[in-house]
């Protein structure tokens, strides 16, 4: 009926306001709304929100309690810094999409947007922190996630194994590279998931 599910699934209950801080008139409707907030959430690329007069200092003199979460690509500094990003150029810059698929096959990248996700989860972990940091200080802060990092984070032991060995992580589909049985097995009518844990479960 005119409502995008997308919009609506992740916008629940949310209020909604649309500034142009490219204006004089929208930054001054964003800096009354930052004198009373707890957090604000920004992802633009390093430098940007400086460059609309919202740099740390600033955002300091307004609300020195408000506390910063920035969450971008590739940090703040470093080669990468200026670069824009998206979920799926994260999958693939970070090697996670080559540990996904059948071997000899393409690498794939997951469905569900993982880097957004866990970049978010990772965002909202230092906000926390930093909200708790608050009670002790009296005092804001800046917390910093990236999406390349966040998706790192996420390829657990497959990413000290290639760091140790030098050796890419074959692609193995829905089998374990290491124990077995462990995968999808096709049954008489359907396909079924086993995965035991050690040698009683298999019994």
């Amino acid at each position: 009926e005119g409502l995008s599910w997308y919009f609506a699934a992740f916008n629940r209950n949310k209020r909604s306001i649309v500034l142009d801080l490219k204006s004089e008139a929208g930054r001054k409707v964003l800096e009354r709304l930052l004198a009373g907030a707890d957090v604000l959430v920004e992802n633009f690329r390093p430098g940007v929100l400086d460059a609309m007069g919202f740099s740390a200092s600033r955002l300091e003199q307004l609300n020195p309690r408000l506390v910063l979460c920035s969450i971008n690509g590739f940090g703040s500094i470093g080669p990468y810094a200026d670069r824009p990003a998206f979920d799926f150029v994260a999958q693939a810059l970070s090697g996670f999409m080559a540990t996904n698929g059948e071997e000899g096959g393409p690498p794939l990248r997951t469905a569900a947007p993982l880097t957004d996700l866990a970049a978010g989860l990772y965002g909202a972990l230092g906000v926390l922190a930093a909200l708790r940091a608050r009670e002790r200080t009296g005092r804001g802060q800046r917390v910093e996630t990236t999406m390349l990092g966040s998706i790192l984070s996420l390829l657990g032991y497959l990413a000290p194994e290639y760091l140790a060995t030098g050796r890419p992580p074959p692609r193995t589909g829905n089998d374990h590279p290491i124990l077995a049985p462990y995968g999808l097995f096709r049954t008489k009518d359907k396909e079924i998931a086993i995965a035991p844990a050690n040698e009683a479960i298999v019994r």
